[in-house]
C-alpha cells in the first residue's frame, strides 16, 4: 500500500497493541510465515516485525487484528483522528 500511498499510517499494528492483547496471541503456521524483509515499514513497525520474525516474544507469534474488541478499534480511530488534526495545526 505504501508503494502507492507513502503517507499511509498503520493502526493497531504496534507493540503496545500486541502487548495489551496477550490473551489473543496465537501461533502462525510455519509454512505461512513470512521471513523476508519489508522495505516500507516505519522504524517502529520494523522493530516489531523483527521482534516477531525473530521469535523474541514467542515462537511464531501471531495476533489477528480481527479479534480485537470494538473499544480498541474505536480508540485507535479517535487517536488517529486527533493526530491528524494535530498535524494540520
Amino acid at each position: 500500500m505504501r508503494g502507492l500511498l507513502p503517507q499511509a499510517r498503520s493502526m493497531l499494528m504496534d507493540t503496545a497493541t500486541l502487548e495489551a492483547h496477550r490473551p489473543l496471541w496465537g501461533s502462525e503456521e510455519a509454512h505461512k510465515r513470512y521471513t523476508g524483509n519489508l522495505s516500507r515499514l516505519t522504524p517502529d513497525e520494523h522493530v516489531l516485525f523483527q521482534t516477531l520474525r525473530d521469535d523474541i516474544l514467542g515462537e511464531r507469534l501471531r495476533m489477528e487484528q480481527e479479534r480485537l474488541g470494538f473499544h480498541s478499534v474505536r480508540a485507535a480511530i479517535f487517536a488517529a483522528q486527533d493526530a491528524e488534526q494535530g498535524d494540520r495545526h
